[in-house]
């Protein structure tokens, strides 16, 4: 038989088959071949196939579905089986295609691709749905966050297990399954769960009750036991277990309890503040006042010195208020998380000594300032910050030392990080104020001759752990107080 004839014997019997098939050229994706069952499919004729392309036959959405499979076969140069749907006359219809690719002998490259297609009856489609559903619910079972077990109602028999109760009672799955429930912890006392048993069975609703379970290693939990009972048309009855571990839910009300405090804490505290500052800022709001309304009024009347006692008051006034609104700012910033570490290199016993002229000129030179560093050297560290520490150390110091007593500042550089000591001569702070020199507005017994509203300290201390660093206090009549501030040398862009 010639090659032609045998070319025709063969689409003869391709014609025949019961099923929709068609050959097309895997260079220009035309046909040249498809049987009956294929033009009946798509209703379409043989002549208006033959020669042409999927976008010149089908509708824009199934010719572009076929010419992306097309394109992924000659690619991966392997079968493929893809779905989808087709309009034919009135109603809609699922069709499975399989892509097979035909080689040529003598390139071993594709010169064709054939198609084979596959109505999908309901019958078919409603099995694969239910497939999908079993895997679906499967997944969601083994991956529920609490424990849940399927009891045969009928022996009380363990018939399916989810990780999460096997993990729970650290048991293998292999070690439950097809044992009574009598065999588990959970169900020891056997009297009162079949009581709960009964009453899930007559009143079909759930039951819940708390056990303490002992573990193998000896650990005990508090878990909460639901019980469900399930009857579902022709089907053997069945208790669900669904197990909760209390400590976790206990872990997450004291957590929420918490955070609801530490919110009520908060607002309290920021109340606290707000009318702290609005009573703090009268007073030198009220010096303002007095003296600018005396100087306007006795302008003429009053001496040089009186002039510049009143100019002296607003000064003092005026930078009272600044530093109070500043430490208000750096607070906030601290103690929201807002603040961004900026990097800088700074010249420390240079920096230091301009911090010191500052204060000391700020408090009318009442304490002379000592600085003991022996040579200058370099950090790398937030300038804000460490001038914010050092204003409010400084400052403290003078505030509460003795008339004229000195105010001696060391500097050194240790081996990764640098010590600041700031120490002055005045009342010693009590051993059991220590502790609670840091928090937000308390001032010990040693301040109650000096003003103040106790908040310095408190960004000093959140200054210092936002470098990293520590800070430690020492007070005592015969060394005075030391506050000593250890940072890091170099700290890090955040």
């Amino acid at each position: 038989m010639e090659n032609s004839e045998s070319k025709e014997v063969i689409f003869e019997m391709l014609d025949t088959l019961p099923y929709p098939l068609s050959i097309k050229e895997a260079k220009t994706l035309r046909y040249n071949f498809v049987n009956k069952a294929f033009t009946e499919l798509f209703g379409i004729s043989k002549n208006s196939v033959f020669g042409c392309t999927s976008q010149e036959i089908f509708e824009k959405s199934i010719a572009e579905r076929f010419y992306e499979l097309d394109q992924k076969l000659i690619e991966t140069k392997k079968g493929i089986k893809d779905k989808f749907t087709i309009q034919i006359g009135s109603r809609k219809e699922l069709i499975e295609i399989y892509k097979i690719p035909h080689f040529a002998k003598d390139t071993n490259e594709i010169d064709l691709i054939i198609d084979t297609f596959c109505k999908l009856n309901q019958e078919t489609t409603a099995d694969e749905i239910l497939r999908e559903t079993e895997i679906f619910f499967q997944n969601i079972f083994e991956r529920l966050p609490v424990g849940v077990i399927v009891i045969r109602a009928t022996d009380f028999s363990i018939i399916q297990v989810n990780p999460y109760f096997a993990n729970l009672f650290n048991l293998e799955i292999d070690q439950i399954l097809y044992k009574t429930i009598w065999s588990l912890e959970i169900c020891k006392d056997r009297e009162v769960l079949q009581k709960y048993l009964n009453l899930a069975k007559e009143y079909g609703y759930l039951q819940q009750l708390e056990e303490k379970c002992k573990l193998k290693d000896g650990r005990e939990i508090d878990v909460a036991l639901h019980i469900v009972y399930v009857e579902y048309l022709n089907q053997e009855p069945w208790y669900l277990f669904i197990v909760s571990d209390l400590s976790v839910i206990q872990q997450a009300n004291r957590e929420i309890i918490s955070l609801i405090q530490k919110e009520q804490e908060l607002q309290q505290l920021k109340n606290r503040f707000i009318s702290l500052i609005s009573h703090e800022l009268r007073t030198p709001l009220s010096a303002i006042v007095l003296s600018v309304d005396l100087l306007q009024r006795f302008s003429d009347k009053l001496s040089k010195e009186e002039k510049d006692k009143h100019f002296e008051k607003i000064r003092t006034s005026v930078q009272t208020i600044i530093r109070m609104i500043e430490n208000s700012m750096h607070l906030e910033k601290l103690t929201t998380e807002e603040f961004i570490l900026q990097p800088t290199k700074i010249s420390l016993k240079s920096y230091i000594k301009d911090i010191a002229e500052k204060v000391e000129s700020i408090y009318n030179f009442k304490n002379p300032i000592r600085l003991h560093i022996n040579e200058e050297f370099e950090v790398e560290t937030d300038e804000v910050l460490l001038g914010l520490i050092l204003n409010n150390l400084i400052g403290n110091a003078i505030k509460y030392s003795n008339f004229e007593s000195p105010v001696n500042i060391y500097a050194k550089l240790l081996q990764n990080d640098f010590q600041i000591q700031i120490q002055n001569f005045g009342e010693p702070i009590p051993k059991e104020e220590i502790p609670r020199l840091f928090n937000i507005f308390f001032r010990g017994k040693n301040s109650s001759h000096t003003k103040g509203y106790g908040i310095g300290l408190s960004i000093v201390k959140k200054a210092v752990e936002a470098l990293q660093g520590s800070i430690e206090v020492e007070s005592s009549q015969e060394k005075g107080t030391i506050f000593t501030v250890k940072l890091p040398r170099r700290i890090l862009n955040q």
